[in-house]
């Protein structure tokens, strides 16, 4: 299959799961804000593997947050089903993806080090004649 089509065929999953979970998830397991980051789905589109991370609290436990979302892969497969016209419904498995946090930690990195290696303003050059 040509990825064209396959990477439109995610797009449409990523939407399709991200509407499901704001408007029809009401499991309390779950944070507050589930973020999907990518799809992959698979040529012959048996499988798609849905990298999720979640945002605003830190409290969540991210296994137990996969082990619901896999707990329901049934419910979100009926969704796909019925909003996407495929001859096979991809079987999705949900995976936790840390990229944005190990992002924003790379981030706080970088400005610590430029911070550390910004130049010091000269002294006063009339402190320097005193001596």
């Amino acid at each position: 299959m040509k990825q064209q089509r396959l990477k439109k065929i995610a797009e449409e999953i990523k939407r399709i799961v991200s509407q499901t979970l704001m408007t029809e998830m009401k499991d309390p397991r779950l944070p507050a804000i589930v973020t999907i980051n990518s799809v992959d789905v698979t040529a012959d589109l048996k499988s798609a593997t849905i990298y999720v991370s979640a945002l605003g609290s830190d409290d969540f436990d991210r296994e137990e947050m996969i082990a619901v979302l896999n707990g329901a892969k049934g419910f979100f497969r009926q969704q796909i089903g019925k909003n996407l016209k495929v001859y096979n419904t991809p079987d999705p498995t949900f995976v936790y993806d840390d990229s944005i946090v190990r992002g924003m930690e790379m981030d706080e990195l970088l400005r610590k080090i430029s911070h550390d290696t910004e130049p010091q303003p000269e002294s006063d050059l009339s402190d320097d004649q005193d001596r």
